[in-house]
């Protein structure tokens, strides 16, 4: 396969198989999936990609970014900060800044000491996935699992060293309702994680015109898509059906997986 100035997907041979990871993650990664396809959003990050480094992998499993600046690029995307669209979902550093699919919550964290039941212990929650220290030194604790995210965003001691008693801020008057939503998001990802789901027709839409645009993206041909999807023999045993064909179908995918990629991830974001 050529070098592709955009291409971000997985490596060549492309393959449905290397696609199912899409199929376990929340709708917010989903969002990224499409966003970091975006040709647009590429050439912002390179512009402002000195702003953060590599993730690296902590000895508790998490993954932490330090970012050294901040650029207001990202305000456009929808993103805080900017994120190496070369990151597929899993070990992208998320932090949304609109919809209400990943949440957000502010706070304080203080040290604990002795024996508190209620402190927060990112090291043992299994869906506290990824960390970003911020330029000023605020702590953002990014938390997924297949079904939903939330992020915790933290002045005072770090939470990565160790477990802290949390104070949250509460901006203005919010809508109770809301609020409380987001803490629910939170206490489902600390409590009971979901690590799998079932996959519906809507995530297997998603993971194929992902598969599509891709696979467009490298020259392949709507039929060349459709086999990769379908198989040799359904593709050539239907291919040339006057309606609810195949290549409908594939249409459809590529269509559907530009708008999503050029703006209509926000929609996933609720």
């Amino acid at each position: 396969m050529p070098l592709l100035r955009h291409y971000v997907g997985p490596d060549w041979p492309l393959d449905l198989a290397r696609y199912a990871y899409v199929l376990k993650v929340c709708r917010s990664d989903l969002a990224w999936e499409f966003l970091r396809r975006n040709p647009d959003y590429q050439r912002d990050h390179r512009l402002s990609r000195r702003g953060a480094e590599r993730p690296r992998r902590l000895g508790s499993g998490q993954y932490l970014t330090r970012l050294w600046r901040r650029s207001p690029r990202c305000h456009r995307w929808g993103l805080d900060p900017f994120v190496d669209p070369t990151c597929p979902a899993p070990l992208a550093p998320l932090c949304w800044a609109i919809g209400e699919t990943g949440p957000s919550l502010d706070g304080v964290a203080e040290r604990a000491t002795g024996h508190a039941p209620a402190a927060l212990s990112i090291a043992r929650y299994t869906a506290a996935r990824h960390i970003v220290i911020g330029p000023t030194g605020e702590e953002i604790v990014l938390f997924r699992d297949a079904e939903r995210a939330a992020t915790l965003r933290l002045a005072g001691s770090r939470a990565s060293l160790g477990a802290v008693n949390v104070t949250f801020l509460i901006e203005d008057l919010p809508d109770p309702q809301r609020l409380a939503q987001r803490f629910r998001t939170l206490e489902r990802l600390i409590a009971a994680p979901r690590l799998e789901v079932r996959p519906s027709r809507t995530r297997l839409f998603y993971r194929d015109a992902l598969l599509a645009l891709d696979a467009r993206l490298v020259g392949l041909s709507h039929r060349e898509i459709a086999i990769l999807l379908h198989g040799p023999d359904v593709v050539r045993s239907t291919w040339l059906r006057s309606s609810g064909s195949i290549r409908e179908r594939i249409r459809h995918l590529l269509a559907r997986g530009q708008t999503l990629r050029d703006g209509a991830y926000r929609k996933l974001l609720g």
